[in-house]
């Protein structure tokens, strides 16, 4: 996962933990691409609920890797859990 993206999704965290439970914002989605010129370089799929938020996000540079995130809330609104798997591919196969 590139910085950027790492960054953005540690932003919404933190800032979903921060508010706690009386102010956690309604459940919401979104999806962004990331381009460069007319090549798409990736794709980030966010999703959110009062207690979770998912990621999943596809690079493509310098090899395709895809990223799967999910983070889990108290009710205190305290991150409770945080799960990430990345898989890297080359030439259509998965690589280890």
């Amino acid at each position: 996962m590139n910085l950027s993206s790492l960054v953005a999704v540690l932003v919404v965290i933190s800032s979903i933990t921060a508010t706690g439970e009386a102010q956690r914002p309604a459940p919401s989605a979104g999806v962004y691409v990331v381009r460069l010129g007319a090549d798409t370089m990736g794709l980030e799929r966010i999703r959110r609920s009062a207690d979770s938020l998912w990621a999943d996000v596809v690079e493509r540079a310098p090899e395709t890797e895809v990223h799967h995130m999910r983070a889990s809330f108290g009710p205190d609104g305290h991150l409770r859990n945080f799960h990430q798997t990345s898989h890297r591919f080359a030439e259509g196969r998965e690589l280890p």
